[in-house]
């Protein structure tokens, strides 16, 4: 096995248990991709917990120039996932270019 290279983040192995959060994008345009996210988490052995309070990121509000309010949905959010585990996210492509998934809420 070859050494990482220096300056590498460290390779952290699977994690037991994450949370999914599915977004009304999501919710309202392509369930089945969530359905399906959960699948293969959990086939490789994940436990998937997906809160069911979940609602929205903020995007809607924020590309429509409300960032406060963005930043209010988004926050409220956030307290969905009390405990320290992965937040998988699954997403339309286009989201990738999408503010809300740079929002600063979420970092």
């Amino acid at each position: 096995m070859s050494a990482a290279a220096p300056g590498a983040a460290p390779r952290v192995g699977r994690p037991e248990r994450v949370y999914l959060f599915a977004t009304c994008l999501i919710d309202l345009f392509s369930p089945e991709s969530g359905l399906d996210a959960v699948e293969v988490l959990e086939r490789a052995g994940v436990q998937v917990e997906v809160p069911p309070a979940q609602t929205c990121c903020g995007q809607p509000a924020y590309t429509s120039g409300f960032p406060e309010e963005a930043r209010k949905v988004a926050a409220a959010q956030l307290e969905l996932f009390p405990q320290p585990w992965p937040i998988g996210m699954p997403k339309p492509d286009f989201s990738s270019r999408r503010p809300c998934c740079r929002h600063p809420a979420w970092h």
